[in-house]
């Protein structure tokens, strides 16, 4: 019995190292992510932001994911009213990849700082400004191709 209670008790210090270690590895990388913080943060704003060749981009992919609606529509169908129901499901999808790119975002984050309470607290690394400014592309040209699909609608 009493080495039974032995091996509970060195399993346990283990285990309580382990946590102690764990933690600490933790803590330091936070606090490696808050030191020099307004350097950090206003480099993470800045590469956040979008820049003028990505509203290009959204642009050109919202035209040209028309364009392939009205071709789909007028030579596949034969009847160009059905025009705005792809627009609309290529909209849907845009918005539905930004609630699940985000979605994995967060979890990204919470999975950086071992909480899941901090999961939307940003680690000010150049990678998650990147997601971000995707996750935007994502939704502005969702939000584009939801418009046409609505003015498609009510004039043709």
């Amino acid at each position: 019995m009493k080495n039974n209670k032995n091996k509970y008790n060195v399993l346990k210090e283990l285990r309580k190292d382990q946590r102690d270690a764990h933690k600490d590895f933790v803590n330091n990388k936070v606090d490696e992510v808050l030191d020099d913080y307004v350097e950090k943060h206003s480099e993470y704003i800045s590469s956040k932001k979008l820049r003028w060749y990505d509203y290009i981009i959204i642009v050109f992919i919202s035209i040209l994911i028309t364009g392939l609606s009205f071709i789909i529509s007028i030579y596949g169908f034969k009847d160009i009213t059905r025009t705005n129901y792809f627009t609309a499901a290529a909209g849907f999808l845009g918005l539905f990849i930004w609630i699940v790119y985000g979605f994995v975002i967060n979890r990204r984050t919470a999975k950086f700082y071992n909480d899941s309470r901090r999961r939307y607290s940003s680690t000010l690394s150049p990678e998650e400004a990147l997601s971000r400014r995707i996750n935007k592309c994502f939704f502005f040209g969702s939000i584009i191709l939801l418009i046409i699909s609505l003015i498609c609608y009510f004039s043709i």
